[in-house]
């Protein structure tokens, strides 16, 4: 873009200054005088809704005390209404189109004009306020044409008294008393039937207004609302006509209530105007006496200069800034001159820095061709800068690397990665392979678009080398860790094997038992190496398969055919060999003390063994639902040795034990888990 001279900028800067700022204080003002006309005009249409609705209730309660007058005179005290008084009655109200007598049986008994008679009245009233009735729908009268309501009384010997009442008159005074006003008045029922209407057909119509957003919407604290309706915008108002459950709408174009706010607005338009023209004349006639045409000649002697002259400053600045203007020119040119020898000095720096660097440096285009290497790079892959110039880097890379590079280039040149890595394999010149450790980023102009790739490749195929050698040791010493945990299992089950044979020559119960007892601690040790000979993390153990292979065999060697089920509530928790073991011992003698003390005398019972894990905290819990512990119970002095053994196996848990609330016996160990060590093999 060609810039502009200083005359014109300052030009424009003026305008911007001085007419946005216009702008925006009318722009505000307008906005002002639209909110106070908009609150003055919804307060007038708030008092104007108040008064027609109070002009309704008292034009319908003056037609209904005379109803009332009517039949309180007629009827007399209980006496029956005189059908043939019902002339006079009408004769009395002009408003009143038909006058009906109906008995407490809802038959009409009476009619003026004259109608049929001892018909079942149709009209079933849905508003009532004392002896007052009244159906809101309108009613299209057959004998006049026009739209009616019906109201009716309740007379002393419980007739009614009901009237077709003509709403013209009091349609035309609530016109007559709107015209003050710049609403439009609806009366409509509490459904939204028309009751009142300007325009005489939507009342002919029975139109309902009950979907408008003026009839059910929420007007606020304010009284009033603004709403669109049939692709206008509208102020509108309601009021409660009390004793009827009539709503009187008032609503107002927008247009029409902010119309008068216009000659002011435009008139304070046209003031900013001219007050505006004024000043920027008169600015700049200034701005081009002392600053445009003293900084036009400035820029003439600089275009005038040839190469290699030094500019020469006015000897009188029009003004301070002029001076300090001339002043920066002359002081750049030498700092330019200076930065001159700086940047040649950088660029013998970079280029040794390039060319002599222990890692492989390269300059790529955005399609992949090799622009610059340096040496160690060259030495790496096996070519040199003239034939690595011929080539991209896919003649180069192993194929199956290529696809990685390639994803990582396309998401450098999007932007959506600031670098990328990989490890991938060259193709020397000579038929071998070098693997290499690539760095790649990529270098963007002023415009933020890609220009080309820098990469730094460090040759890593000793330490490959050493990795291969490492990973292949640590399987080795995997297999044998894990035939290891698999020996020993089968070590533990033969000493259980040689327990269980001998015990075959015992004929003492209690030593039968202690053997017995052996044998199920050395099986629940020995499931702890079989767990990790079967589990790929040959450095902790699961416990919930753990438990749930070692509790059911409890259970099998001491129930003697009763029916003692176990529940296993276990959360996934993992343990080290050096916790496992203890704490597979503690389980294996609660389940067991469980087993042979808990249900004596009894066929069926329940064992709960459960296991939460919160942080590194795990939670042990078995309880029983038998006979209980005994009252004299004390855990540190317990002289069974099954119970000596769990008080110990806690302590070496670094746990604490005791005894818990339950249906029966209940114990709780809570210890904190071990980390698996990070020399362990995984």
């Amino acid at each position: 873009m060609t810039p502009g001279s200083i005359a014109v900028i300052l030009q424009r800067g003026l305008m911007r200054r001085t007419l946005l700022p216009a702008v925006i204080c009318l722009v505000i003002m307008a906005l002002v005088m639209a909110k106070g006309q908009e609150q003055a005009l919804g307060r007038q249409n708030e008092e104007l809704a108040k008064r027609l609705a109070h002009y309704v209730e008292h034009y319908m309660s003056g037609v209904w005390r005379g109803l009332e007058h009517f039949a309180d005179s007629s009827s007399g005290s209980g006496r029956p209404v005189r059908k043939e008084a019902l002339g006079g009655m009408l004769g009395l109200a002009a408003q009143l189109e038909r006058v009906m007598l109906v008995d407490r049986t809802n038959t009409v008994v009476g009619s003026v004009p004259p109608a049929p008679e001892g018909v079942d009245f149709p009209i079933r009233f849905d508003e009532s306020s004392g002896r007052r009735l009244l159906l809101s729908r309108p009613i299209y009268s057959a004998q006049t044409g026009k739209t009616t309501v019906y109201i009716g009384v309740k007379t002393l010997n419980s007739e009614t008294l009901v009237a077709e009442l003509d709403l013209s008159e009091m349609t035309a005074n609530i016109e007559t008393l709107a015209a003050f006003g710049l609403g439009e008045v609806v009366v409509c029922d509490a459904y939204g039937n028309v009751i009142s209407h300007p325009d005489e057909r939507q009342v002919a119509t029975q139109a309902n207004l009950g979907g408008q957003r003026l009839f059910s919407m929420d007007l606020g604290s304010s009284g009033y609302a603004i709403f669109e309706e049939d692709e206008g915008i509208y102020l509108g108002t309601r009021a409660p006509v009390n004793e009827l459950g009539w709503k009187v709408m008032v609503s107002t174009p927008v247009g029409v209530a902010l119309a008068p706010l216009l000659a002011p607005v435009v008139g304070a338009a046209v003031l900013m105007g001219v007050v505006f023209l004024v000043l920027t004349l008169m600015l700049r006639r200034e701005l081009n006496r002392r600053i445009v045409r003293p900084m036009a000649a400035a820029v003439r002697g600089l275009d005038a200069l040839s190469p290699g002259t030094q500019y020469q400053p006015s000897q009188e600045p029009a003004f301070s800034e002029l001076a300090r203007f001339e002043k920066a020119i002359v002081d750049m040119g030498g700092r330019i001159r200076e930065g001159e020898a700086i940047l040649r000095e950088n660029e013998r720096r970079f280029r040794a820095l390039f060319e002599q660097a222990a890692v492989g440096l390269t300059q790529c285009t955005l399609e992949g061709r090799y622009l610059r290497a340096n040496r160690r790079f060259q030495q790496i892959v096996g070519y040199d800068i003239e034939e690595l110039r011929r080539m991209t880097f896919r003649d180069i890379t192993e194929p199956s690397d290529i696809p990685p590079e390639e994803i990582g280039l396309a998401g450098l040149q999007s932007g959506a990665e600031a670098y990328h890595e990989q490890e991938k394999r060259y193709l020397r010149k000579d038929g071998s392979q070098v693997w290499v450790h690539l760095t790649l980023s990529s270098v963007r102009g002023e415009d933020g678009h890609p220009l080309y790739f820098i990469g730094v490749a460090e040759d890593i195929t000793a330490r490959k080398t050493a990795e291969q050698a490492l990973r292949a040791s640590l399987a080795e010493k995997e297999v044998l860790l894990r035939e290891i945990h698999h020996r020993v299992k089968n070590n533990l089950q033969v000493i259980s094997s040689l327990l269980y044979l001998q015990s075959d020559h015992l004929q003492d119960p209690e030593a039968l038992e202690m053997f017995q007892e052996s044998r199920n601690r050395i099986s629940s040790m020995a499931l702890v190496h079989e767990e990790l000979y079967r589990s790929g993390d040959l450095s902790s153990v699961p416990v919930e398969p753990y438990l749930q292979r070692l509790v059911p065999r409890l259970l099998a060697a001491a129930c003697d055919g009763r029916d003692i089920s176990c529940k296993l509530d276990v959360d996934q928790v993992q343990l080290v060999v050096d916790q496992a073991i203890p704490f597979g011992l503690i389980v294996n003698e609660l389940v067991t003390n469980a087993l042979k003390h808990a249900f004596k005398g009894r066929e069926r019972g329940e064992v709960a063994v459960t296991v939460r894990q919160t942080g590194s905290e795990v939670a042990l819990r078995v309880e029983d639902d038998g006979v209980g512990l005994p009252p004299d119970f004390d855990l540190e002095g317990t002289a069974t040795l099954g119970m000596q053994l769990v008080v110990q196996l806690a302590m070496q848990l670094r746990g604490r034990l005791w005894v818990a609330d339950g249906t029966g016996a209940a114990f709780e160990c809570v210890f904190q888990a071990k980390e698996p060590s990070r020399n362990e093999p995984r």
